[in-house]
């Protein structure tokens, strides 16, 4: 083979060759951005999840809690304050309104 072919033969491998790992480069930065666009909407679906309003458990809910304790609600507490209580909890976690 003389020099003249052997260069054209090596022009056109590096042509094809460069062509190849555009191509593959190409392919794996789409990707990494595929995969990010899904991390953002993953991240924006928990944030908003995290920040949606939560029902309230209400008086009924904290009855049957308490009802389950070990002597039931008057074991648990002779008084009625442990309601005020939760209701506190959930009013300053946001949770509800005011569960009443």
């Amino acid at each position: 083979m003389n020099q003249q072919d052997m260069n054209a033969l090596t022009e056109r491998w590096h042509s094809q060759t460069n062509s190849l790992n555009d191509s593959v480069d190409a392919a794996f930065k789409d990707a990494q951005n595929h995969a990010y666009e899904l991390g953002r909407a993953r991240g924006r679906l928990d944030a908003q999840a995290r920040h949606e309003p939560r029902e309230s458990l209400g008086v009924k809910r904290f009855d049957a809690i308490a009802e389950s304790m070990p002597g039931g609600t008057a074991g648990f507490m002779k008084q009625w304050g442990w309601r005020d209580y939760a209701l506190a909890l959930e009013a300053a976690h946001q949770i509800g309104s005011t569960g009443k």
